[in-house]
């Protein structure tokens, strides 16, 4: 599987000890420590949803490397979030 051509390479670095960041990616990417409290996360990807997945679950604060693609998906998808999280209060209550 290795050898399977993907579309893009994700690096990102992400503010969290790589002990901690490795639990959450597991086999699906390499982490590498950049010191003590942070490292650099490396991912060969189709799509970025895998990805956006992967750093909401690890839950530190990040920046993206590459590919740039990313950071515009990542921007589109916060903004996504943050209209449905605006919209919380006008959600209609669930019929039983």
């Amino acid at each position: 599987m290795a050898s399977i051509p993907t579309q893009y390479e994700v690096v990102v670095d992400i503010r969290a000890a790589a002990a901690d960041v490795a639990r959450v990616v597991s086999h699906w990417g390499r982490v590498e420590a950049l010191d003590d409290a942070s490292c650099r996360l490396h991912m060969s990807v189709d799509t970025f949803e895998w990805p956006t997945v992967v750093l909401t679950s690890v839950g530190a604060d990040f920046e993206v490397v590459r590919p740039a693609e990313l950071r515009d998906y990542l921007r589109a998808t916060g903004e996504r979030f943050a209209r449905a999280g605006s919209r919380l209060g006008s959600a209609r209550p669930e019929e039983n």
